[in-house]
């Protein structure tokens, strides 16, 4: 799935660029609160950011049939948003 939204660039020109990565941020995964602060990211586990150059490049991104082709295989195979 990584790879599929990494290949994106290469046929959605709007995407400036992405990064991705685990969720951790300044957060204690192991030691004593951890609950709380999993609870605070929604229990997510990676996060993902995408540039674009105007709010009508990402418009035009999210209808892309690229955007929507990768979006159908990603769906059934992540638990929450």
């Amino acid at each position: 799935l990584i790879a599929g939204y990494i290949d994106l660039p290469n046929h959605i020109d709007q995407m400036k660029g992405f990064e991705w990565g685990p969720f951790a941020n300044g957060f204690n995964t192991n030691g004593p609160g951890s609950d709380i602060e999993a609870e605070t990211r929604g229990g997510f586990e990676y996060v993902f950011i995408t540039t674009f150059d105007t709010a009508t490049d990402r418009d035009a991104y999210l209808v892309h049939n690229a955007h929507e082709k990768y979006v159908k295989q990603l769906v059934p195979n992540v638990e929450d948003f």
